[in-house]
């Protein structure tokens, strides 16, 4: 004998709806407890189809804290041996305060090969800097993004 109880559409639907926002709500705290294991101070994030070199930068009033040569794969590159499309530096805030971020390409990236933020770091121990290139979601080919965790930086806000 099948029960009496009756279950509408509606409710079958507000519950997806739930159980999916809930879901993806988890797969963003994943993703950022991965992201966290290796992503630093500074991170340059090489999104378009083709290897890209370079120079990062960056700078506040008093010194230079980090100038680095990288070499990133391309996003989709699955045999990029030790390269890989995100390069880490750790270890570059030394207090809160602006400083000046620059990327210098060897090759065009959109029509673009330079770009310089000023950014603020108002929390040195959480906050984190992605130098993208070709970034999907970007207006422009090169984007600086602070944050303090992976999609806060990865996503437009």
């Amino acid at each position: 004998m099948w029960p009496t109880n009756h279950v509408s559409r509606r409710r079958v639907l507000s519950a997806s709806g739930v159980a999916a926002a809930t879901a993806l709500a988890g797969c963003a705290s994943i993703l950022n407890q991965v992201a966290d294991q290796f992503l630093e101070d500074v991170n340059v994030l090489n999104d378009t189809d083709s290897e890209v070199s370079g120079t990062v930068l960056v700078t506040t009033d008093e010194k230079t804290v980090l100038d680095r040569e990288f070499t990133l794969s391309g996003a989709d590159d699955t045999d990029s041996g030790d390269n890989g499309n995100i390069r880490p530096y750790a270890d570059i805030w030394d207090s809160a305060g602006s400083y000046t971020a620059e990327i210098r390409l060897d090759d065009l990236v959109d029509g673009e090969s330079t770009g310089s933020a000023t950014v603020t770091i108002d929390d040195p121990d959480e906050e984190m800097l992605l130098v993208g290139l070709g970034l999907q979601d970007a207006d422009e080919p090169i984007v600086f993004r602070v944050g303090t965790t992976f999609t806060d930086v990865v996503e437009e806000t």
